[in-house]
């Protein structure tokens, strides 16, 4: 996931303050990882056993690569959408 700290004005009787908050971005596969690493990393007290310690690592290379395709389709469809191009002229 990505994460940004970002600073958001608050207002309140007083006046106004600011806050910093952290922001995360995840797509639904990230997200799906995260909420499945939280349970396993509760269960096991922060101790997760290396075997599947290892198995959410691969988990979260697949997700990554999976990701990165999903993307580059997007991309295409947007840019057959956009020209009108034909995608067995462009290859893909």
């Amino acid at each position: 996931s990505y994460h940004m700290i970002v600073e958001v004005p608050l207002g309140h009787l007083f006046g106004e303050e600011t806050c910093r908050v952290e922001i995360q971005l995840r797509t639904s596969a990230m997200d799906f990882w995260a909420t499945l690493e939280h349970k396993v990393r509760y269960k096991y007290d922060g101790q997760i056993p290396e075997q599947l310690s290892g198995e959410l690592q691969n988990c979260a290379e697949q997700i990554h690569a999976l990701d990165e395709r999903m993307y580059l389709i997007h991309k295409v469809v947007d840019m057959i959408n956009q020209s009108e191009v034909d995608i067995e002229k462009i290859g893909y």
